[in-house]
């Protein structure tokens, strides 16, 4: 309770408490902050109870996740302090889950009370939750106790005042065109009146009965999101947020108050201002306030200023995501790629239109900054480096390599980079740009930090790479085979399905219908015997020895089980093609199902491992959507001998791996040579080649790889370059389907795979060898796809420019210390950072999951590479914004707790890892 009788709480994040508040309730108001009485089964909200209250009271503010996941309680400064004097009289709200002290800087509009916080320069190792002024020292004195899920330990302190620092925050007022900030000291002009120095976002958040909320765009809301967010978790599942621009900054006469220029201002449950300024002195100012607008004052005026007469310079970056990266050589191949990294195996290609061979490479396009702050570029990896931001050169030299420390303001700046591999015959190369700031560690510098202004040399090149999927998605060669057995690049020895017992898979109809009007790229033969052809199909099947053949049901429950079976595991993209078109027979479609590889080892339909029960319900799901059985009008007899022959010499080319190809069609060297215009497959005069029914386009395309500078294109067959394979696989197996760009359906996102998992773990996961689920708790299952396991594991590396590592990481070897996984023990448990708590430890169950449970550690030494495990523990809301995981370090160097090595950070998450990689032996604990 404040001194004039306001009641303020803390409320927690929870069930119709979309984020952790302040409330505030002065003397004789009566507010409703709390849940609303609803009914449920079991966990799942169902209604709410009849009378029940349909909206709640404004709070004081709203609090990110980040900033607050247990709010503790709050205490007012007095008013003749002497304590800090730029508090005196001003609340202080307590975090127990963050253990943090936030000032509360509370503004009231026409009657409607709002504010913000921002957190105070104090380290606290406390789970805090009660605070108290002594009454004759004027100390604070804190305490708190670990009872669930923070990042702080159970402590008794106090909070002493050693005189006035750098200026801070004393109040936020929200105007129809901008926000006004006021400070305790004076600020220096031209940091003040700088926008570039000021980084501000908003978002809201859904009330309503799902636990917490995720974040949601106010200026292009999403409302089917939102409804959605009623019924199912959204809270990091939905992360959209809007960046405020800044338009323009002045700071006024007192010089301690700045207004900020935003016209289009809108009301928002929760705004993040950060600010990158500096005072008289050259102290930083440097502060996050988190506040939430319910109301808006008057247009802020100046006299003599109309700011919309302001000019103001274009800072949003343009162009597209990404770089364009260009390869100096003899081929001048030019693509676009999400990072400035790449890593090359001795033996491949930097890229399939290069050979293995030494080879430069350079990277041009914007470095988007998200906030003012001093960035230290460094370059890992092996070969010669320079790079140049806006024109200022920073690196040159052998790599690794360092630069110092730069400052940068938001927004845009120039890069270029260039790279020259070792000069090995083998070729080879390893680079992998990083940065690293005040704020974070050493990390690559991350996708969504680039952007491109798209040419016509890449769409050059793309329009060639697109040929080069076409030849490989027609299984050109195999008709037209290298000679001599030279090697293929893997996207050309795919597999197509098998033609064994395919009367007994297929629909009798299917088949007819197929072999008179392939489609695809299935080749149509001039001449071919139709009626032959299908007499000799329809021998080729087997019945079931057990059983008989099964029968998929009809019955409403097992639709409606399919189809909860198919959202839950992701599985409609793939579902689509099926349900369009009666393919399968009853037996043939639940086999499909269960063993999409059965017949197709190559197939791009995911395996999620499903059982006999899940195939029938999955089916009868698909029978639902597909059109009814079609009477089959009799077809003429053919000759089975004739039939085979045929299918022998056309259909086994490509459906039988142990076929040759025909000897009469000329070899891929033969093809380089000719002109794809004048003659055969690609051309109008087709002659006695096959019919692919290529349109128009896809001509095109191919008689761009056929141009391509000195015919690389051709070459490019027989090349391997794994950073490639994996974003056309990528693609051809839509994984993003699942791994979405901020976790929308809460699987991890695809793009920094290969810089998270150690190359090995990654592989066995895509192969569905590993026999437990990192994620228990998620409804989804991981696809196998066993045939594109090893090279997709290691493209993904590739492309994030990280080279394998030693087996075991490494750290690793710091296992073999006892005494180091000993401490690591004790950091885990319950008198350290209880990761214990909220995850098992190899057969140890956790021992008190709060609100969501983690991975079991036992796999984490051995699952992730030892760089991103020590980013991730650092600061795990720099890696993934909604994750529930508390931050354990109070800076970017330094742990909360001193109790080992000092408090260095990084020593104290080696122990643990050192203690994690003993689990899959046998537990500390």
């Amino acid at each position: 309770m404040s001194p004039d009788g306001v009641i303020t709480t803390g409320e927690n994040e929870g069930t119709y408490v979309p984020a952790c508040k302040i409330t505030w309730t002065p003397p004789g108001k009566l507010t409703f902050n709390g849940v609303v009485p609803s009914r449920w089964e079991g966990n799942r909200f169902i209604e709410p109870l009849p009378g029940a209250p349909t909206d709640y009271d404004r709070p004081l503010c709203w609090l990110p996740y980040s900033v607050d996941n247990s709010s503790g309680s709050q205490v007012w400064v007095p008013e003749k302090t002497t304590w800090d004097p730029r508090h005196a009289g001003e609340m202080i709200h307590l975090s127990y889950g963050k253990s943090n002290l936030l000032r509360v800087m509370k503004e009231e509009v026409d009657g409607v009370v709002q504010g913000g916080v921002y957190r105070l320069p104090i380290d606290i190792g406390a789970a805090v939750m009660r605070a108290r002024f002594h009454p004759v020292n004027g100390q604070l004195y804190l305490i708190g106790f670990r009872g669930w899920q923070t990042n702080g330990r159970d402590a008794f302190q106090r909070v002493r005042y050693l005189g006035e620092g750098a200026p801070l925050p004393t109040e936020i007022n929200v105007h129809r065109n901008g926000l006004l900030v006021r400070f305790s000291g004076a600020l220096d002009r031209a940091s003040a009146e700088d926008p570039s120095r000021y980084s501000i976002s908003k978002w809201n958040y859904v009330w309503g009965p799902q636990y917490g909320s995720g974040r949601f765009s106010i200026d292009k809301p999403d409302l089917e999101a939102e409804a959605k967010a009623l019924v199912e978790t959204s809270k990091g599942a939905h992360t959209l947020i809007d960046s405020v621009a800044v338009r323009a900054a002045r700071l006024l006469e007192d010089g301690r108050s700045v207004f900020l220029y935003i016209p289009k201002m809108t009301l928002a449950m929760q705004m993040e201002v950060k600010l990158d300024l500096a005072d008289l002195k050259g102290r930083a100012v440097r502060e996050s306030i988190y506040h939430t607008v319910h109301a808006m004052r008057a247009p802020y005026q100046i006299a003599g200023l109309r700011w919309e007469d302001i000019a103001v310079s274009e800072t949003a970056p343009s162009g597209a995501p990404g770089l364009a990266m260009s390869f100096d050589s003899s081929t001048t191949d030019t693509v676009r790629v999400d990072q400035l990294a790449l890593y090359v195996p001795s033996g491949m290609s930097p890229s399939v239109f290069l050979p293995a061979a030494p080879f430069g490479v350079s990277w041009q396009g914007t470095l988007v900054v998200p906030e003012r702050d001093d960035y230290v570029f460094s370059v890992e990896g092996a070969g010669e480096f320079t790079l140049r931001i806006d024109e200022q050169e920073i690196i040159s030299g052998g790599l690794p390599a360092a630069a110092k420390a730069m400052t940068l303001s938001k927004g845009a700046h120039r890069i270029f980079a260039s790279y020259r591999s070792p000069q090995t015959k083998e070729g080879g190369g390893h680079i992998r740009l990083m940065w690293s700031s005040t704020q974070f560690r050493n990390e690559p510098v991350p996708a969504v930090a680039f952007r491109h202004l798209p040419s016509a040399e890449i769409g050059l090149w793309e329009k060639v790479r697109a040929g080069r999927e076409v030849f490989a998605d027609a299984h050109c060669v195999k008709c037209h085979q290298p000679q001599g057995g030279l090697p293929l690049s893997p996207e050309f020895k795919t597999a197509v399905p098998d033609l064994n017992d395919l009367s007994a898979r297929l629909d009798a109809n299917w088949i007819e219908q197929w072999v008179k009007q392939p489609r695809g790229h299935c080749p149509t033969i001039p001449g071919s015997p139709t009626a032959d052809i299908l007499a000799y199909l329809r021998e080729q099947g087997t019945e079931r020895t057990e059983g008989g053949q099964r029968k998929v049901p009809a019955e409403a429950a097992s639709r409606a089980a399919g189809e909860a079976l198919v959202e839950k595991l992701h599985l409609q993209t793939w579902l689509d093609p099926l349900s369009r078109e009666r393919k399968h027979t009853d037996e043939g479609l639940l086999t499909f199902l269960r063993y999409p590889t059965q017949h197709d080892p190559d197939t791009r339909f995911p395996d999620v491992r499903l059982s006999d029960q899940e195939a029938v319900q999955i089916a009868a799901y698909l029978r639902s959507k597909q059109p009814g059985l079609q009477s089959m009008k009799p077809s003429p007899t053919g000759e089975i001998a004739v039939g085979k022959v045929a299918v022998a010499k056309s259909c086994l080319v490509c459906h039988d791996p142990r076929a040759a190809s025909p000897s009469t069609v000329p070899s891929l060297e033969t093809i380089a040579r000719t002109d794809w215009t004048v003659r055969g497959c690609v051309s109008e005069n087709r002659g006695g080649a096959p019919d692919l029914r290529l349109d128009a386009t896809q001509i095109d395309l191919l008689v761009a790889l056929r141009n391509a500078d000195r015919d690389v294109g051709i070459h490019s067959w027989r090349r391997f370059a794994p950073a490639e394979y994996a974003t056309n696989q990528v693609k051809a197996l839509a994984c993003a389907t699942c791994h979405t760009s901020g976790g929308e359906s809460k699987i991890p996102e695809i793009t920094y795979a290969g810089e998270k998992l150690t190359q090995g773990w990654l592989e066995a996961l895509i192969a569905g060898k590993h026999s437990q689920k990192t994620r228990p708790w998620l409804d989804a299952r991981m696809p196998s796809f066993s045939s594109r396991s090893s090279l997709l594991a290691l493209g993904l590396a590739a492309r994030a420019g990280a080279a394998p590592e030693p087996d075991g990481n490494i750290a690793r070897a710091q296992a073999a210390s006892h005494e180091i996984a000993v401490h690591g023990a004790k950091l885990s448990g319950a008198d350290g950072y209880a990761c214990i708590a909220c995850h098992d430890a190899g057969s140890q169950k956790a021992l008190q999951v709060f609100e969501g449970q983690g991975p079991n550690l036992q796999s984490a030494a051995h699952r992730l590479r030892y760089d991103y495990y020590q980013r991730w523990m650092h600061f795990p809301q720099r890696v993934s914004p909604a994750t529930i995981m508390p931050r354990y370090t109070k800076d970017r160097d330094h742990a909360l707790l001193e109790s080992y090595a000092e408090g260095n950070a990084e020593a104290q998450f080696s122990a643990i890892w050192a203690w994690m990689n003993g689990l899959g032996v046998s537990s500390t604990h």
